[in-house]
């Protein structure tokens, strides 16, 4: 069972000291989700128009996946099954050159990183369709077929309230000299052989 410490801020209300707020527990971060806008290209460079911004707060990296922030959109309404795509940005910089995708366990680990340093992570939503380089280059060609329903503890989640228990996670060391490859288990998708695409 993974339990979930996150926690919807309202809307426009005075933000905290994320530093103070969440003490020495490193692994803690706010993300600001920009969506239900679009992204447009100007002069002075990429924008994005006609959102909402809501904040997360107390999102624990330590058991942070892209399931996690799947649920965190799901809570702001969009679970119509759109088409979505997201992306973070490293730095307080501009969207044209800071905005990376988040889909896969890499993409995470390197978000966990800035979390580290950078208790706000931005978020933008896109609807539709996408034009980041990472999202379009998938090399796996397989079918995806319906399965029997399983039993998962990812499929069992609980939202708990944030002082109501404590932290029994292990803690991941995200320095830059971290052998990333020890941490990441390799994804190799079960295929039928007799229904696979070349």
């Amino acid at each position: 069972m993974v339990l979930t410490l996150w926690s919807l801020r309202p809307r426009y209300t005075q933000p905290p000291d994320l530093r103070k707020e969440y003490g020495s527990i490193s692994s803690f971060g706010t993300f600001k989700i920009n969506h239900g806008g679009s992204f447009t290209n100007t002069v002075s460079g990429r924008s994005y128009i006609d959102g909402l911004v809501d904040h997360f707060d107390f999102v624990d990296m330590d058991v942070f996946s892209v399931h996690e922030l799947d649920d965190m959109i799901a809570f702001l309404g969009y679970n119509d099954g759109g088409i979505m795509f997201y992306h973070f940005m490293i730095l307080e910089t501009d969207l044209d050159s800071a905005l990376l995708p988040l889909g896969t366990n890499q993409e995470v680990i390197r978000l966990a990183r800035y979390v580290l340093n950078h208790k706000e992570i931005n978020f933008y939503i896109k609807h539709g369709n996408t034009r980041v380089v990472s999202y379009l280059k998938s090399t796996l060609k397989f079918r995806i077929e319906e399965v029997e329903e399983i039993d998962s503890p990812e499929m069992n989640r609980v939202r708990m309230k944030r002082k109501s228990i404590r932290s029994c996670s292990k803690k991941l060391d995200l320095n830059e000299s971290t052998d990333l490859s020890k941490l990441i288990v390799p994804y190799e998708p079960v295929i039928n052989k007799k229904h696979s695409v070349d």
